[in-house]
């Protein structure tokens, strides 16, 4: 909703028509719009040079869906556009402080940085946090945090 809040298109994709509910209503309850997509990422197509920013937060993929998902991100944004990204590591396994409990979703920095050839990392790193995303998401956490700008 930040993003909205501050003016911009925001279209959120999720496989989750629930989820996607959620945000409408949090959207209509704060005086704000969003367009929202029900789709799997294995099939959601990402126009070639058609965003200015795409955000990913605890999107959790097969490591060779997720590879192939971010090739198509850094084909999908303009010159200049903006990529942020925050994701468990496998790290996160060891906490039990949410997340996913199968380590082949979970993404390393360095795998990451592969996958986003084609982007400027402004910010990347491998971190541990406290997190506060609900009662089954809380507590130190492993995280991995991109911003990145498409050249």
């Amino acid at each position: 909703m930040f993003l909205a809040q501050q003016g911009y298109r925001v279209v959120a994709v999720d496989q989750s028509s629930r989820g996607l509910d959620k945000a409408q209503a949090l959207a209509a309850g704060r005086g704000v719009k969003i367009e929202s997509v029900v789709a799997d990422l294995a099939d959601y197509r990402i126009a070639a040079e058609s965003w200015d920013g795409i955000v990913s937060i605890w999107c959790h993929l097969p490591r060779p869906l997720c590879a192939r998902v971010h090739r198509n991100v850094v084909a999908g944004l303009r010159a200049g556009g903006v990529f942020l990204l925050e994701a468990y590591t496998p790290r996160q396994l060891r906490f039990g402080t949410g997340g996913p409990r199968k380590a082949d979703v979970l993404a390393t920095l360095a795998e990451l940085r592969g996958e986003l050839e084609g982007l400027d990392l402004v910010y990347a790193e491998e971190r541990e946090r406290e997190l506060y995303e609900g009662h089954t998401h809380s507590g130190r956490s492993a995280v991995v945090e991109i911003v990145a700008v498409k050249r």
